[in-house]
């Protein structure tokens, strides 16, 4: 067993409850029958979080998209469409006016975006093909500040620097291709919508968790990172916020369970080589999120939350999916041209290319979270007919 007994001393055994990353006393009734028992080394510690708003690490800023500003929102976007089908001047008002006001005009227009695409002349599904839809050129980031890493070792035209650890060559390629769609525009602690949009989505998928390990997290030295998938969904309070201290089943799907070899430097954490970072998410927005050469920097602050930046290069095509599964209604009201957002995407993919066509498969990304301390408890995996 793996409990608390008060600030920075651990109890260690193997299986049960594991230490929550927090200041203070946590007492199980079954820990205390442990203390009387068994005699563990009170060196080893580890703290156990659960991950709360997983977003993109987006830097949006005034004047990053160029003198026209970011790309159009839904009513502009579907009005230039409307002009392109050759609609004249007042008919594109007024269907644009009537889909506003929710009349009648609103499924005509639905119907045209939906089937904007073209093959061999027919119309066609615009989010199912979007290579059917010719590129609206949507304009894209021009900053030079991103959040990030190198992940390559390069210092390349297209890299950014990091506004906050100052390193060059950071690779952040979906900032750049989604940052001037206005769903996708935030900063550090205030989402665009579109990820906004998928926090909402965080009762339906289970919690993610974080063990941090060490012989004493407070001081410079070697650690171990693992992240896992729990059984159980987040626990949200009515503020929205995840109640702490509260204990998460881990799921022993190995699918996702990542350990990491880390070390600790004034209270930041970070990986001592690139890996390969796997966990199943959610299959309502992004159903895996898979990260080659992943980098992390975490820093355990003093409230004893944490706060970390996670970069890699993920298949491209796995964010498209991610934006267009929601279709027409999710164009619509999140995240605007959807089959542009598969352009500036393809575009911008700058890892893995394909053999034959030489096209990228992957794109460089960055995602933000916080952790909040919980309790880790393995699952009881019960005999077949057992009773509960």
């Amino acid at each position: 067993m793996h409990s608390d007994i008060g600030p920075g001393v651990a109890v260690h055994a193997r299986g049960d409850v594991r230490r929550a990353g927090v200041q203070g006393t946590a007492v199980l009734g079954s820990t205390i029958l442990l203390l009387a028992s068994v005699a563990l080394p009170a060196s080893a510690e580890t703290r156990t979080y659960v991950v709360h708003k997983f977003v993109q690490a987006a830097n949006s800023q005034d004047g990053d998209c160029g003198p026209k500003g970011p790309n159009e929102d839904a009513d502009k976007l579907y009005a230039r469409y409307l002009a392109e089908f050759g609609k004249s001047p007042q008919e594109v008002k007024r269907l644009i006016t009537g889909w506003i006001s929710g009349g009648p005009e609103g499924r005509i227009v639905q119907n045209m975006m939906v089937n904007r695409g073209r093959i061999n002349g027919e119309p066609v599904n615009a989010y199912t093909h979007p290579a059917a839809v010719k590129d609206p050129q949507l304009r894209m980031v021009i900053s030079k500040y991103g959040y990030g890493f190198n992940l390559d070792g390069e210092v390349s035209p297209g890299d950014f620097i990091d506004p906050e650890t100052g390193e060059t060559g950071v690779d952040h390629a979906m900032f750049r291709a989604l940052g001037c769609n206005l769903g996708f525009r935030g900063v550090l602690g205030s989402e665009g919508t579109y990820w906004a949009y998928n926090l909402q989505l965080t009762g339906s998928e289970p919690a993610w968790l974080i063990s941090i390990s060490g012989e004493d997290l407070n001081r410079d030295g070697p650690a171990t990172i693992t992240f896992e998938r729990s059984y159980d969904h987040l626990k949200l309070m009515a503020n929205g916020e995840p109640f702490p201290a509260t204990t998460y089943r881990v799921d022993p799907d190995p699918r996702s369970h990542n350990v990491f070899p880390a070390h600790i430097k004034d209270g930041v954490l970070t990986l001592d080589e690139q890996v390969e970072f796997r966990m199943q998410w959610n299959p309502l927005a992004m159903p895996e999120l898979n990260l080659s050469r992943a980098k992390l920097r975490m820093k355990l602050k003093p409230d004893g939350t944490l706060e970390a930046v996670l970069g890699g290069f993920q298949p491209w095509i796995s964010m498209y999916w991610a934006v267009a599964e929601g279709g027409y209604a999710k164009e619509e009201m999140v995240v605007g041209d959807v089959p542009g957002l598969y352009y500036t995407l393809k575009k911008s993919a700058d890892a893995d290319p394909d053999p034959e066509t030489g096209q990228n498969q992957s794109i460089s990304a960055a995602y933000h979270f916080v952790g909040v301390p919980a309790f880790h408890a393995p699952a009881i995996v019960r005999a077949q007919g057992e009773g509960r």
